[in-house]
């Protein structure tokens, strides 16, 4: 058992072959400061954006944004994205599985190790089978049993004397488990953070009920899911190219608003770019998109075009809902798409 302090543990679970989970934090305080009864679990690039809080007071779990982003958005958006009631089963005696982080084999992604060297790094599981990373809490003067400390990832302190263990557990995985990430039915559904400030990296997570009850995070590759997409995605009656999401101009800050993003050049195709991250109907797509290369063409053009330095013009299409409820935007700063004649929950906007 390793960690580099008693109230911050960093892991990250690697392969043989150099292929990566996110680099994940756990922590009960601050580096070096007095523990808190309170737990905090996040993907260490997203840490200044989102987290996973367990709060023992409450005897509640939420997925939150932090407090840095959450004075950003609007008063009303300032919940939890989800809360739920923390298990009091114990899974060994005096330990009880607070949350789960899984990491299948496969959903591994080739990049390089980018935190310090305190950083813990877990050995991948075999081909096949997955890692659960087990948030064990307990309460003072309860030690783990010596076969459990002796695999433990880290042993972190709380404010009431009491401890959590990080535990790893190698189990069977069923692929056909994330078929929820394309078709969300038992999960939390998608996420979508204005502001998002964190570094991006290539991995998304679903949501269920987990092992023994307990809420779990199953970390997966979204790079090579929106790769697939973009090649068996075609849009024939579009008058230009599509483009990877990932290529999109740096300068154009979506804030996980859009569904896509349309620029039009003075000259030469216009490009659309798709996010197949987002959870968006492309049913109508074409027929906007083309709509609205035909109204930038010939200079009709209202409050939801913008312009890039070098003169190209851009619009992003996303839909009256998301817009609303993510509060990224206002009704002066969106236009109805031109083929909707009237707002509506399910159409796209520009």
């Amino acid at each position: 058992m390793s960690s580099p302090s008693p109230t911050v543990c960093r892991f990250v679970v690697r392969s043989t072959d150099g292929r990566r989970s996110s680099e994940w934090r756990v922590w009960t305080g601050k580096e070096g400061g007095e523990p808190k009864d309170d737990i905090y679990l996040a993907p260490s690039t997203q840490a200044v954006d989102f987290k996973i809080n367990l709060h023992p007071a409450s005897g509640h779990g939420q997925y939150g944004l932090s407090d840095a982003l959450r004075a950003q958005v609007r008063p009303g958006d300032r919940h939890a994205l989800s809360r739920w009631e923390l298990t009091t089963e114990e899974m060994i005696p005096g330990w009880t599985p607070w949350y789960a982080l899984q990491f299948p084999e496969q959903e591994l992604v080739a990049l390089p190790l980018t935190s310090s060297a305190r950083q813990v790094v877990v050995d991948a599981p075999l081909a096949g089978t997955s890692l659960h990373v087990l948030v064990l809490v307990s309460g003072p003067g309860v030690a783990l049993p010596p076969d459990v400390q002796e695999v433990a990832i880290a042993l972190l302190a709380r404010g009431n004397g009491g401890s959590v263990a990080l535990v790893p557990l190698a189990t069977p995985f069923d692929p056909a488990s994330l078929a929820d990430v394309d078709q969300p039915c038992s999960g939390l559904g998608g996420w979508a953070i204005p502001g998002l400030r964190g570094e991006p990296e290539p991995f998304g997570w679903i949501v269920d009920a987990g092992l023994e009850g307990t809420r779990r995070s199953t970390e997966y590759d979204s790079s090579r899911r929106s790769a697939q997409a973009a090649t068996e995605f075609t849009l024939p009656d579009f008058p230009g190219v599509l483009v990877p999401w990932e290529e999109k101009p740096l300068e154009i800050d979506d804030r996980g608003l859009l569904c896509a993003l349309l620029i039009v050049p003075a000259g030469g195709d216009a490009r659309l770019y798709v996010d197949f991250r987002a959870r968006c109907s492309h049913e109508h797509l074409a027929s906007d998109a083309r709509r609205l290369v035909e109204a930038a063409r010939r200079g009709d053009l209202d409050r939801g075009w913008s312009e890039l330095p070098g003169g190209d013009l851009w619009t992003g299409i996303s839909n009256s809902r998301v817009l609303s409820e993510l509060g990224g935007m206002t009704e002066d700063q969106w236009a109805v798409g031109p083929g909707d004649p009237e707002p509506d929950d399910g159409d796209p906007g520009a």
